[in-house]
């Protein structure tokens, strides 16, 4: 990616690349996560992919996008640990397959979602229940569901508890003025990065940035990555009307994304709980049949590693003795070297896989953003086969067992029902 500085925390990213036939932009507007604002932004996106001033009615935006030759469209919001990101992307087939100035609509239709969407309170009630709904169907999904409650506890007021989704809670009290304010107030203040990849023309781009996408000046800088602290060795249960329960533990891993040990850590959590032939898969679910899934993940900007297992009840107990005897193992680095290998291999090959898919390149490069940092796919993978036995047991002794959090069917008891 080239980087240029359109104004102060404005900035540019072009890789111009024939490898792909679309050429896609990408908007991302930054600020400090808070609970405050992840409903309004949840719901502010929905309001922007929707209408806009100039497309009035839902036909009126299909047509704009028709008239981009089926152009993708998605706007949307993330976390990345303190973090929230507002993400705009818009994908049309490049201009040199069509006879027509394909580009500068596709920078025009950016700039008419951006700057003109259509607030009125028609717009604001379908976007709010539909959030109200997407919302309330992950509230039905027992494994999503625990994740959030245990992040939740697990985050004690600290951004890892914090959803960029939104908030049911928030929902039912948010007016479209709110909506408005906080669009106001991206505009204003948010960092924002320009993303384009495709075969372009570096000037041509730049051409219609100033043009279509000529943002003021902003100040302000937002740290995303941090290690998350609190309260530790903490157990809540709580009971839901589903069919098995949810498992969840939390570790704080005191390794932050840009630390030394992070990479070591990241090899760990594979062999502990991401491969057909980790710990936790061969220990937990196939020896002795305790779970019906497993996994071992890392929330890694905001430095805690997630343990999710869904199971009966009755194994509960037992499952969360055997888990914390595959972390020590892989602490006392006893698990078979081809487990070591495959671990490598597979960040190895993920690596590889990402400058096969635009998504994975922009986010890629947006990490890099984020961590003010050059590194490329294959700087990485030196650095990974670089990494020794040892490196991982110095990361997990790092870890720290922050919340055991269990979902479980209503009608066992020692539980708070919802």
């Amino acid at each position: 990616m080239e980087r240029i500085s359109l104004t102060k925390n404005v900035n540019l990213n072009i890789q111009s690349i024939d490898k792909f036939k679309d050429v896609t932009l990408e908007l991302r507007f930054l600020n400090k996560l808070s609970g405050e604002s992840a409903t309004k932004r949840a719901v502010l996106a929905l309001i922007m992919q929707d209408r806009s001033t100039l497309y009035q009615t839902k036909a009126l935006m299909n047509k704009a996008i028709d008239d981009l030759y089926g152009a993708s469209l998605s706007i949307r919001g993330y976390g990345y640990g303190q973090a929230e990101v507002l993400r705009l992307s818009l994908k049309t087939i490049n201009e040199v397959y069509v006879n027509e100035s394909l580009l500068e609509k596709q920078f025009a239709f950016a700039h008419e979602l951006i700057f003109n969407p259509l607030f009125n309170e028609k717009v604001f009630k379908e976007a709010k229940l539909a959030l109200h709904n997407e919302l309330l169907r992950l509230q039905d999904d027992p494994r999503e569901y625990a994740t959030k409650l245990a992040l939740e506890a697990a985050g004690n007021e600290q951004a890892l508890a914090i959803s960029a989704a939104g908030n049911i809670d928030d929902l039912k009290s948010l007016k479209l003025a709110d909506v408005i304010a906080e669009y106001e107030s991206i505009l204003a203040n948010d960092l924002i990065s320009i993303n384009v990849i495709g075969g372009v023309d570096k000037e041509k781009i730049i051409e219609l940035c100033e043009k279509y996408l000529n943002f003021c000046a902003r100040n302000g800088e937002y740290s995303s990555y941090y290690a998350i602290k609190t309260e530790l060795d903490r157990h809540q249960e709580i009971s839901k009307t589903i069919e098995q329960s949810n498992l969840i533990m939390v570790y704080n891993t005191n390794i932050m994304i840009t630390d030394e040990l992070y990479w070591p850590l990241k090899l760990g959590t594979i062999i502990l709980g991401q491969l057909p032939i980790s710990l936790l898969f061969i220990e937990v679910r196939e020896k002795r049949s305790l779970c019906y899934y497993i996994s071992a993940n890392l929330l890694s900007f905001d430095g805690a590693m997630l343990i999710s297992t869904g199971a009966d009840y009755e194994n509960i107990a037992q499952i969360t003795s055997v888990t914390l005897e595959q972390i020590h193992r892989v602490t006392l680095h006893d698990y078979p070297l081809e487990l070591f290998e495959a671990a490598k291999k597979m960040i190895i090959n993920s690596l590889n896989s990402t400058k096969d898919s635009v998504s994975s390149i922009l986010n890629f490069d947006y990490q890099n953003q984020l961590l003010n940092k050059e590194d490329t796919t294959l700087s990485i993978e030196h650095l990974i086969q670089k990494i020794t036995i040892e490196e991982i047991s110095m990361a997990f002794s790092k870890l720290e067992i922050n919340m055991t959090f269990v979902l479980k069917k209503k009608g066992i008891t020692n539980a708070e029902n919802i």
